[in-house]
């Protein structure tokens, strides 16, 4: 069995707390402090990413020498009624589009804020405060007013804002965009039009939104990031998805083969503007996370890309895939598994921002980096300024989920890596890898054998260069696996388990030093949010719908 496959099939757990024990190795007295971990819960004939969050919790000080793993459900108010509707109701064609196309899932990355509050986000939906404690929704960040909305819903309007804002805590303010999207001309089946609108919230009051001109994005943008002088985002790629898609017609153009990156100065995000410029400047190969020193001289910026060099996250395996290398149908077990065309370097960059130009790159290329590449990294304030050093999690090549389907896109892409003739015909393993910043080089790294999985790396503080928490799956379950954050090589030091602990496929992380209960009042109010239309839905919504408003 695929231990890849099988990731993407999990049931997941249900709520509540599972105790783990040390399997191997020995836990470390005195870790401060909490990990949290999210993604999605696998839904029956649903796409993977689309399921609801589930957002699992590790307290790091043991209790009668367990460690306790606390898992809960993300259910926003619109999965809260898809969940109370009958099947038969999903049949009417009508039904999605009246409701609301996509809802907010919110299981793609944490971000903490202010007085130990926590956001739950996702890429086509608002980001969402949850409870650290309960490890519950709690509500929406700004009411639908204070958004664009991309396709409208009478319970669930789309409205696309990147899983990745930036949680400014020199300013307490949260930085994001908001996007959307028709046809390139109103016409074109492939290529998409995005309009932009950078956003800031203080955490307590309005959303606040300046449309961008000068950033002709036609992809998606999956992560913003500040620093002192100025707000960046990029032109994604990851999940690319054509406007013919939603007729049923099959993909037709690879993503773009490089990076377009959007920046704003802070200066220029004034109170009762309406619009903001932004420079943009392009670089090769394409790329999702970034991350960039918060110090600037107020000319230039330095930033981190993870590249993700012809890999999509929505063009899974599917039946009727054929393997590229062997021209062999593919191994059932491999269905649902997102897959890759070309290996992925880790490129650092300084931008020169009014005259556009990268003054200088660097791009680390190691046999270890294939896979989707996820960071981990020290994102306390005082760490912020400078970055000395990155984690990063990548999960591997699994040669036989490469499909032609996958090489008719990407076979002649330009800026390849490695050329088609060369790509590996054996597995290569998953593997956590410290990038030393300055020198842009792999200085450490552990290469996970017998075909397990890493992902959801989390850096923790402490003695050195800390600790760096990891999920592993293997054929039987998921462990949690603890490393001295500056000897990956030694292998791990602990190895946490227990029966029953396997997890479906998950991405993004935090720590917080406490999971405190939440005490700010903000919430948006639903009834308020929706409006009385819902009650022109079928009855079975309407009864949902209130139950809800009844809860308060």
């Amino acid at each position: 069995m695929s231990v890849s496959g099988g990731m993407m099939r999990a049931p997941g757990l249900p709520p509540g707390t599972l105790r783990l024990e040390v399997r191997e190795g020995r836990w470390p007295e005195g870790l401060p402090g909490h990990t949290f971990v999210i993604g999605p819960t696998p839904l029956p004939g649903q796409p993977f990413f689309f399921g609801p969050g589930a957002l699992h919790r590790l307290d790091l000080a043991p209790v009668e020498g367990r460690l306790h793993w606390h898992t809960g459900r993300v259910m926003t108010e619109g999965l809260q009624v898809l969940s109370q509707l009958p099947r038969e109701l999903f049949q009417d064609p009508r039904f999605l589009p009246m409701f609301g196309p996509v809802p907010n899932a919110a299981n793609t990355a944490l971000v903490p804020i202010q007085d130990g509050r926590l956001l739950a986000t996702f890429d086509a939906g608002r980001p969402v405060e949850v409870d650290p404690r309960a490890l519950a929704y709690v509500t929406p960040v700004g009411a639908l007013s204070e958004w664009k909305i991309t396709a409208p819903g009478v319970v669930q309007p789309l409205v696309m804002s990147p899983a990745h804002p930036f949680f400014d805590p020199f300013e307490s303010r949260l930085y994001t965009t908001n996007t959307t999207s028709q046809p390139l001309h109103g016409t074109s089946l492939s290529r998409k039009a995005l309009d932009t609108w950078v956003c800031r919230w203080d955490g307590e009051g309005a959303l606040q939104r300046w449309h961008v001109n000068g950033a002709p994005f036609s992809q998606y943008i999956h992560e913003v990031l500040a620093t002192r002088s100025f707000l960046v985002w990029t032109d994604s790629a990851v999940y690319p998805q054509e406007p013919g898609e939603r007729w049923g017609l099959p993909r037709a153009l690879p993503q773009n083969p490089y990076t377009d990156i959007a920046i704003v100065r802070k200066r220029d995000l004034v109170d009762g503007a309406r619009e903001v410029e932004a420079r943009v400047i392009r670089v090769p190969l394409e790329g999702a996370h970034i991350f960039a020193d918060y110090d600037d001289d107020g000319e230039r910026l330095t930033l981190w890309l993870a590249h993700a060099n012809a890999i999509e996250l929505p063009t899974v395996v599917a039946p009727g895939d054929v393997q590229y290398l062997t021209g062999e149908p593919v191994d059932p077990a491999l269905y649902g598994l997102p897959t890759q065309a070309d290996l992925n370097p880790f490129g650092r960059y300084v931008l020169h921002v009014d005259s556009g130009e990268v003054e200088s790159h660097t791009r680390v290329l190691s046999p270890e980096l294939w896979g989707l590449g996820l960071f981990a990294r020290d994102q306390r304030p005082q760490a912020l300024g400078r970055h000395h050093t990155a984690w990063v999690a990548y999960s591997g090549f699994e040669p036989g989920a490469l499909t032609r389907r996958m090489m008719a896109l990407y076979g002649n892409h330009p800026h390849r890596v490695v050329p088609p003739a060369q790509l590996p015909r054996e597995r290569k393993s998953s593997a956590l890898v410290r990038v030393e910043l300055g020198r842009m080089e792999v200085t450490d790294g552990y290469a996970l054998g017998g075909g397990r999985v890493a992902s959801s790396p989390t850096w923790i503080p402490g003695d050195g260069e800390g600790w760096l928490q990891a999920l592993v799956w293997s054929e039987q379950d998921t462990e949690v696996w603890l490393f001295r954050a500056d000897r990956l090589s030694a292998g791990p030091v602990a190895r946490l388990g227990a029966e029953g602990f396997r997890l479906p496929y998950t991405l993004h992380t935090a720590w917080l030093p406490e999971a405190r209960a939440r005490t700010s009042g903000y919430r948006v109010d639903f009834a308020e949010d929706i409006g009385p239309d819902y009650q022109r839905l079928a009855a079975p919504v309407r009864e949902a719908v209130e139950r809800i408003l009844d809860r308060g």
